[in-house]
């Protein structure tokens, strides 16, 4: 088993270029950058040598080391874990239930300016209509999150003689269909996700009022 400060160590070493080479350095230099003593540094070097994570040459004036296989394993187990909590971190699960909406998704969704837009930045021209998800009480703090990040945004712009307003866009997936859910930035509600699709949600899902879904937005 290898212990936090040895890891520190390893981590270390392959910083300077023994993951794939010996390197020349001092125990000094190793303690200074752990923020241990020379002494400590020099025997945690030396533990981890006798125990089979580092190889060392030694030579009449200086020492070389490398990391052994072991180490260079305790370093990619602990980059295979971090990849898998990136991985969860690539995505948002947010929770609600199909509730109606007022009947303007229909006439904005539709709006050529938008229609352009959409295709452009999710690579899908959505069907004329959003599908209204009221966000589970304890999820709506994901949603005022979600409202903070990035996103793809649609700029406003001017047709008809008026003004519609800016669009923030996510991808998402919805029972294993191509969505996307969508905040005008005018919006400061965070208890409703409207969500897009090539497809007409409720007809591809069978969806009625009240029906309790789980959308599964896209973070990237």
């Amino acid at each position: 088993m290898v212990d936090p400060e040895d890891k520190e160590i390893l981590r270390q070493l392959a910083k300077l270029g023994a993951l794939s080479d010996y390197i020349y350095t001092s125990s000094g230099e190793i303690g200074r950058r752990i923020g241990v003593s020379q002494q400590t540094a020099s025997r945690r070097i030396l533990d981890l040598v006798d125990r089979g994570f580092l190889t060392r040459r030694m030579t009449p004036r200086k020492q070389f080391i490398r990391l052994a296989a072991p180490g260079v394993e305790v370093l990619r187990k602990d980059l295979v874990e971090l990849k898998a909590l990136f991985a969860t971190a690539e995505h948002m699960t947010i929770r609600g239930r199909v509730v109606a909406g007022l009947g303007e998704g229909q006439y904005y969704i539709s709006r050529p300016g938008y229609m352009k837009a959409f295709n452009e930045i999710l690579g899908f021209e959505p069907f004329p209509g959003t599908l209204n998800v009221e966000v589970e009480p304890l999820d709506r703090e994901k949603v005022a999150e979600l409202k903070e990040r990035e996103g793809r945004l649609i700029k406003e712009f001017v047709s008809e003689g008026r003004t519609f307003g800016a669009v923030k866009c996510f991808r998402a997936d919805l029972g294993g269909v191509e969505c996307a859910a969508i905040f005008p930035l005018r919006s400061h509600h965070t208890n409703v996700l409207e969500m897009i699709s090539p497809v007409q949600l409720r007809k591809k899902l069978d969806l009625a009022d009240g029906a309790d879904v789980s959308v599964r937005i896209l973070l990237d």
